[in-house]
């Protein structure tokens, strides 16, 4: 197993991880208090090799969990858990093709008015990269809007985001096999 993030949250203390099962398939949030005692875990996509994993803790205190999920349908998904007890508030897909994989990498970030941003590789096309925010509670605020055209061949693209201090989001985007830019 391997842990992808693992944070302590500040009112509580509490502890809270992210890491893969056995062979990529599924992911477990697991949440244990200041003195590493285990409360909590949750397996997402107990069948599936999940991909990317990102944990952000919420401005409100509630956990968001974003991640890529393998073959055979591909799909960038979300989950939002209450910080008490891990129960998810809600969970949805942000995108369903049979062309996003690992190679093609999401960023999200947390946003600090509330909620989280995500950039991803679109799947209906591959010269799109696309940016979609949610709130607190995993509504969607911005519906997936393209941000980023790629001129060139297809190719994977790798994305960052993150949130300046005066609240605007910034994003990096490279892509391989093309020549791009923006």
């Amino acid at each position: 197993k391997q842990i992808y993030k693992c944070f302590s949250c500040g009112a509580s203390g509490n502890i809270f991880t992210l890491q893969t099962n056995t062979s990529n398939i599924g992911a477990k949030i697991s949440k244990y208090l200041p003195s590493g005692t285990p409360q909590y875990s949750v397996t997402i996509d107990a069948a599936d090799q999940t991909f990317n994993h990102h944990i952000l803790e919420l401005v409100n205190g509630n956990i968001a969990v974003i991640y890529s999920k393998g073959s055979p349908n591909y799909e960038l998904r979300f989950a939002v858990f209450h910080p008490s007890t891990l129960d998810v508030i809600k969970a949805s897909t942000i995108i369903s093709t049979n062309s996003i994989n690992s190679s093609h990498t999401f960023s999200a970030v947390q946003l600090s008015a509330g909620g989280f941003a995500v950039m991803y590789h679109d799947g209906a096309s591959t010269l799109l990269s696309k940016l979609a925010t949610f709130d607190n509670s995993g509504n969607a605020v911005l519906a997936p809007t393209t941000v980023w055209t790629r001129t060139g061949t297809n190719g994977a693209q790798y994305h960052k985001i993150a949130q300046l201090s005066n609240g605007n989001i910034v994003f990096a985007a490279s892509s391989v096999n093309a020549v791009s830019g923006f």
